[in-house]
């Protein structure tokens, strides 16, 4: 059920994504309760001509460093494939 739950939510976010002229990132670095280094990335999107921020991805990092939080910020666009012209 949780997975069929995370893709429901992975579809709308790609549509949401497919439909906005324009897409801002936000990230933010935390910690979890286990001390664990997370990278929060949110979307700032248009939205029936709204614009709107919404929940990206939270996504484990092995440190705090400016290469290593690149890299996930670029895996994110990657995966979920769209231009940088946005």
């Amino acid at each position: 059920m949780e997975d069929a739950l995370s893709e429901a939510a992975n579809q709308e976010l790609d549509k949401l994504i497919s439909d906005s002229p324009f897409i801002g990132l936000m990230v933010d670095e935390t910690t979890d309760i286990s001390v664990y280094k997370k990278l929060i990335i949110y979307l700032k999107l248009t939205i029936n001509g709204r614009a709107a921020i919404v929940f990206g991805e939270n996504v484990e990092v092995a440190d705090g460093k400016s290469n290593t939080i690149f890299k996930a910020i670029f895996d994110f666009v990657k995966q979920k494939t769209f231009h940088l012209r946005k």
